[in-house]
């Protein structure tokens, strides 16, 4: 079950910084110019 909580945790920070370098990502291409 703490496996399962670790990877629920380990899912949901990678989603979060998926997210963070996306918005990086477009907000340096929409300021690029």
């Amino acid at each position: 079950m703490t496996i399962r909580l670790l990877a629920y945790f380990v899912d949901a920070v990678m989603l979060v910084w998926l997210m963070m370098v996306v918005d990086i990502l477009i907000a340096w291409v929409v300021f690029l110019p």
